[in-house]
């Protein structure tokens, strides 16, 4: 009788264990996604900045293309995989704003 409830016992704390590692396991967060933010600017002066097809790809630096404080001239965001801007909400506000931000950049 001993022997069988020492045999349970292990059964169970085996039982137990192999469930602590799937709970483990299932609860396993998947690695952040790294973000890459690209220079993107505005095809043309007259181009609406809260569109994504405005834009096209820049590979200067945004700094030099875009001195002034007046008229959106180029962001930095995400490209969504078309060759445009992931352009979300905050960069939208940003934009809207008519300031310069942090990802964000006018030309007079």
């Amino acid at each position: 009788m001993k022997k069988i409830m020492t045999l349970i016992a292990v059964i169970l704390g085996i039982t137990v264990a192999a469930g602590a590692v799937a709970k483990a396991l299932e609860n396993k967060e998947e690695p952040a996604k790294k973000i890459v933010a690209t220079a993107w600017e505005l095809t043309s002066p007259t181009a609406d900045p809260t569109l994504e097809d405005s834009y096209q790809p820049f590979t200067g630096n945004p700094e030099e293309l875009c001195t002034g404080s007046d008229e959106v001239c180029a962001v930095m965001a995400e490209d969504r995989g078309d060759g445009h801007p992931e352009l979300t909400q905050d960069l939208i506000e940003q934009i809207n704003k008519e300031r310069p931000a942090e990802d964000v950049y006018f030309k007079d």
